[in-house]
């Protein structure tokens, strides 16, 4: 953090005296003859990768390869070679003492041999998902009927289940292609059964016996090789709604309560069966090493018979075997059933789950309701489930609406469409348009990030993202930009563990202002100061004022920082240390946390758009200025330069990451080159400033006005950024005066924001002309 420089005053005789002394230079070299590294760019999760480092085509022998987490020297033909154990892009970088260093990216993808992993759900939020019925057998899959449903419903699908009825007895990939395609999990329901389908009862052919006796397993197996030539994620579930009364593998038919004809003789054996051919399909798969499943457990939420025997737990194969638990969970159906509210029908049955399944992920597998105006409004009761979803059942990660209809015996629909009147049409495409509810690839169906140039609104918020209620105030917010701490760098508390990253990806799946575009994630980094409460910090912290410095610190940490800001440390950024800190992670190996490399590395590692670098008028700091002149340097031009070397090294990643300087208007000042290396300037206080730093409602942190010399400083300056065409965002601390300042900011063409020195939470002070989502009180 910062506060504002108040010495902008003498900035004007500093530029000066650089200029006497001559330390000016003509033009900036940023590029040295590096080493030169080469090798495969692309590879897969268990294969090798051989590199090579040669310096002027000779092979370098002992140079230092750092991939990841790996680190290996060179042998004499100037190679190592690395085998990488996960998924991901990983930097390459080769460097050896008296060498520039050089670096390139390499994808490393999942195996094709069905190594991709389990499907996690979303920490925020919901998929949603459709079975749409698929024709007789339930298996005529096809990616248009998904395109179909999402425009009809004006949601994308994340997840679409499909079944596999046994009595068909053939495997095909088809359905996971045409799903996987559309770009939605395909999620395949066993079932073991054969004509005639609708009629329940014991089916010999099909019994859970054979299943445990092994008499199915050339067909699964066949299923098995299947998904894992498929090589990508599928979510598979065996004999769904089993604790029911109508499907011929359900515990009623399949020994029932008795405790005498299976296995231990203290529990119900059609329980007991299901639970062992289950265990044995999955015991099959992974024999196969079919590691791409995620496995479900499905029962109904309410049991039929409901006697104890027939419970959801009897039938539960055990948390090593199940990853997910769903449920299916309908209102009124037929024509002779009672109607229900989805409160009352969802309360018992997720208090269940969650007491007895407290660390697996929940699902609503099917879910939906008919048509029957004279019992009850479908309607409301969509309204009701998708609003309950949001606020009381957060636990469910994903749900899959049953979009299907079928005539009855007595000639009656049972229509459970969501479209099966255009009030129902209207309650579900309202409900699921909510962020909250997660499409195809967790978003709200827009990966394009709106330009820098078209936003509106921005916010920044760098305290108390641990806070519960700061990730729903962001997600929800129609802010354009979010400039955000990545607090899982701060070793200071158990904030290590924040989900960052997890943050970050939701953050991204949310509408900016427009509805159109997602938002901008950036993250606030200060490259200018050492700060002590972070990863990379591994010296002693006690530092009073007036005593020597610290021995065991780098004597690149110069001073205590001038305004305050406790832990914060002036730095000599021209270090190649401190360099390796914030931009090449070479020295990894010398922090406490050897899990992480680089600040821009940790970031990029996140998933953030871009960085609002901080302390940047670090050049500007006397005790910088004296340690540059006394190396013989020109503290604006090595600030120019280490901004241009984060950008190379994070474009080279991320050719659309983005830089934004904050404050330091003066910098390009016989430096014109800045204005093509940066994206944005964002300054702080142009009108008002805030003193206190850290509790929100200090009434001495908003609202106090700076003197109007200042303020025509900071414009003539950043007039300069606007006639290069820089945007220029400007946040001001003020809240009883923000009206005014929103209205100078625009009048100066800038994107302002207002909120208080604390920076620990959105504004109450929404700009001016949006609309009421903004207001976060």
């Amino acid at each position: 953090m910062e506060g504002v420089n108040l010495r902008g005053k003498n900035l004007i005789v500093i530029s000066c005296v650089l200029l006497t002394v001559g330390l000016i230079i003509a033009s900036l070299d940023f590029k040295s003859k590096p080493l030169t590294i080469s090798g495969i760019e692309e590879v897969e999760v268990g294969e090798e990768a051989t590199f090579t480092v040669t310096f002027e085509n000779e092979p370098v022998e002992d140079a230092i390869i750092k991939v990841g987490n790996q680190t290996k020297a060179t042998d004499a033909n100037g190679t190592a070679t690395f085998v990488f154990d996960d998924p991901g892009n990983f930097t390459v970088t080769a460097f050896k003492e008296g060498h520039e260093n050089s670096s390139f990216l390499i994808i490393v993808s999942p195996s094709t041999s069905g190594r991709e992993g389990k499907i996690i759900p979303p920490e925020y939020g919901c998929y949603v998902g459709v079975f749409p019925g698929w024709g007789e057998y339930e298996d005529s899959v096809s990616a248009q009927q998904l395109e179909d449903f999402e425009e009809l419903s004006g949601k994308s699908v994340a997840i679409s289940s499909f079944s596999n009825f046994w009595g068909e007895s053939y495997v095909s990939s088809q359905q996971l292609d045409e799903i996987v395609g559309y770009g939605a999990i395909p999620l395949l329901r066993m079932m073991p059964w054969g004509e005639p389908y609708w009629e329940p009862g014991y089916q010999s052919d099909y019994a859970l016996q054979r299943i445990i006796d092994g008499d199915f397993d050339q067909f699964l197996s066949d299923w098995a090789d299947a998904i894992k030539d498929f090589g990508k994620p599928v979510m598979v579930t065996f004999g769904c709604e089993m604790n029911g009364d109508w499907f011929p593998w359900s515990g009623i038919f399949q020994g029932g309560s008795t405790a005498n004809g299976f296995g231990d003789p203290n529990k119900a054996d059609g329980p007991e069966r299901y639970v062992a051919a289950y265990r044995h399909i999955i015991e099959l798969f992974r024999d196969k090493e079919v590691n791409n499943v995620t496995w479900l457990f499905h029962p109904n939420a309410q049991s039929y018979p409901k006697e104890d025997w027939n419970s959801i737990h009897a039938y539960y194969p055990g948390d090593k075997y199940i990853d997910w638990v769903g449920i299916s969970l309908y209102g009124t159906q037929y024509a002779d059933e009672s109607w229900y509210s989805f409160e009352a029908l969802m309360d018992p049955v997720y208090n269940e789950l969650t007491s007895l399944f407290p660390n697996k992920p929940l699902m609503i597998s099917e879910w939906g309701v008919g048509e029957w105006p004279h019992k009850g409004d479908k309607a409301a009761w969509y309204t009701e489930a998708l609003t309950k979803l949001q606020s009381k059942y957060t636990h469910v990660k994903v749900a899959i609406v049953y979009h299907e209809r079928w005539q009855n015996d007595d000639d009656t629909w049972s229509d459970l469409r969501v479209d099966s009147s255009p009030e129902a049409l209207k309650a579900y495409r309202d409900g699921v348009s909510s962020d909250y509810f997660l499409g195809k690839a967790g978003s709200f169906d827009s990966e394009e990030q709106l330009p820098l140039s078209q936003i509106k609104y921005w916010a920044y918020q760098i305290q108390e993202l641990n806070n519960p209620e700061a990730f729903d105030e962001l997600a929800n917010s129609h802010y354009d930009m979010l400039v955000l701490e990545p607090t899982r760098t701060d070793w200071s508390s158990d904030d290590k563990h924040f989900d960052t990253k997890g943050m970050v990806e939701r953050l991204k799946s949310t509408k900016a202002s427009d509805g159109v575009h997602r938002k901008l994630i950036i993250a606030y980094i200060d490259i200018g100061e050492a700060e002590n409460w972070r990863w990379y910090w591994k010296w002693s912290r006690d530092w009073s004022q007036g005593e020597p410095r610290p021995s065991d610190w780098p004597d690149y940490i110069l001073t205590q920082d001038p305004d305050g800001w406790e832990g914060c440390f002036p730095v000599a950024y021209w270090d190649d240390r401190w360099k390796d800190v914030i931009i090449y992670g070479r020295w990894q190996d010398s922090s406490p946390y050897g899990d992480y490399s680089s600040v821009i590395d940790e970031v990029i590692k996140d998933g953030f758009d871009g960085v609002y670098l901080d302390w940047v008028e670090g050049f500007e700091d006397d005790a910088v200025i004296a340690e540059a002149q006394r190396q013989g340097k020109n503290p604006a031009v090595e600030m120019i330069r280490f901004i241009q070397e984060i950008k190379d090294y994070a474009t080279e990643r991320n050719p659309n990451f983005i830089i934004i300087q904050q404050n330091a208007a003066t910098l390009f000042e016989g430096y014109p080159e800045l204005f093509s290396i940066i994206d944005a300037i964002s300054q702080e206080a142009i009108w008002y400033d805030g003193d206190a730093f850290d509790e929100w409602n200090a009434p001495d942190g908003y609202d106090v006005p700076n003197d109007l010399s200042l303020t025509n400083y900071y414009s003539e300056h950043l007039d300069q950024y606007k006639a290069t065409s820089v945007p220029v965002f400007n946040c001001e601390y003020a809240l009883n005066h923000a009206d005014d300042a929103y209205s100078k900011s625009y009048e100066k063409g800038y994107v302002p924001y207002c909120t208080r020195r604390a920076l620990s939470r959105l504004t109450t002070t929404p700009p001016p002309g949006n609309d009421a989502n903004m207001q976060m009180q």
